[in-house]
């Protein structure tokens, strides 16, 4: 399927994971506010996104804190084990 992720959700349902590489580096905040509201009301209770930062700091937990969770411990951990050097940081964020 090519398209915008959150179109996967229309075709497919909610999902209980999404791995979204580094998508909202290139948007702008008010594309990437629509488009984390839109993955995070296309997943199921629990699911998890997992994305990379580059170089603009984007974390869907912290722009929609009371819905989703962002998993610190987990997130450090896979970042310091990515081979990306070029990353900023791995985000696992989960959906409360």
């Amino acid at each position: 399927m090519q398209g915008y992720a959150q179109d996967a959700i229309i075709t497919y349902g909610n999902f209980d994971g999404m791995n979204l590489s580094n998508i909202f580096e290139y948007m702008d905040e008010p594309l990437f506010r629509e488009t984390a509201a839109a993955l995070i009301n296309g997943s199921n209770s629990g699911g998890r996104l997992a994305y990379w930062n580059l170089m603009v700091p984007r974390r869907i937990s912290a722009l929609l804190s009371g819905t989703v969770e962002y998993k610190q411990e987990l997130s450090s951990s896979l970042s310091q084990i990515d081979k990306g050097f070029f990353y900023k940081q791995f985000i696992v964020d989960s959906k409360s």
